[in-house]
């Protein structure tokens, strides 16, 4: 997104931008968290949806936090890393694991996260992976991941976790049964 919506409009030739995108984009965040949809935000969903609560972003991970860890590939290969749960959150909860390899296409990444929400996950750099609700009381479901649970190994346990509890989440919501 446009690196203007957090505050580095300075920084938008480092970045392919769309602004069309970006507005449509917000203007869905809100419309579904008013509505209390459930939410999976996967990569760059994860990143707009904590900019749009007031977060803002790495603009480019290797240039501006290192390359301890690859994010991502510089072809079309899958790059994969590891990320590392928090016991305390949700993630942690479905999965029942601490670590997981996980697909990882992205230049950028949460550098604050909105005060809305908590981390669940991290890389080995400390970027974060993952959050969900600091306090979800009120709000529909939420979980931000920003590697690919839809992209690799179809097999990962964490992956077949995430997407079975989100289409739960749809599934009660869709019948009123949403908490």
């Amino acid at each position: 997104m446009h690196p203007s919506h957090y505050n580095l409009a300075e920084e938008a030739s480092r970045c392919e931008c769309d602004p069309y995108r970006d507005t449509l984009e917000f203007a869905l965040i809100e419309k579904a968290l008013g509505l209390k949809l459930p939410l999976l935000a996967i990569c760059r969903g994860e990143q707009i949806l904590n900019v749009s609560m007031g977060g803002n972003l790495i603009v480019d991970l290797e240039a501006d936090f290192g390359n301890s860890v690859s994010h991502r590939s510089k072809n079309e290969q899958l790059m994969y890393h590891k990320v590392n749960l928090d016991a305390t959150g949700n993630l942690y909860k479905i999965a029942r694991r601490e670590s997981f390899d996980v697909v990882s296409v992205h230049h950028q990444a949460v550098k604050t996260l909105a005060p809305c929400f908590r981390p669940t996950a991290f890389a080995n750099d400390r970027v974060v992976e993952a959050y969900e609700w600091l306090n979800p009381g009120g709000k529909g479901y939420l979980n931000a991941v920003q590697w690919h649970p839809e992209k690799g190994d179809f097999a990962n346990s964490l992956s077949v976790a995430i997407g079975k509890e989100f289409l739960e989440k749809v599934y009660a919501f869709a019948s009123g049964r949403a908490q």
